[in-house]
């Protein structure tokens, strides 16, 4: 589904060549902190961190990733 009309479209594709990979990169950082954020604030209360770090992927990777990995990732050790 696209709802952006096209002038606009253009202008956000034109804003974002302007952009250095820096910018770029910055910007990806951010969305990528908030989507983290909304899915960590949508879990349940009171789960393990092997709990929450399944939980997140889950929601990030659904059926994408298989389910060894999902749990290798959950039970990965902090470094």
């Amino acid at each position: 589904m696209n709802d952006t009309p096209d002038p606009v479209a253009r202008l956000v594709a034109q804003r974002y060549a302007r952009m250095s990979p820096a910018e770029r990169i910055a910007i990806l950082v951010s969305m990528r902190q908030s989507a983290y954020s909304i899915v960590e604030s949508s879990l349940p209360r009171g789960l393990t961190r092997e709990q929450r770090r399944y939980a997140i992927a889950k929601r990030f990777y659904g059926d994408e990733l298989p389910e060894a990995a999902l749990l290798a990732h959950a039970n990965y050790p902090d470094v």
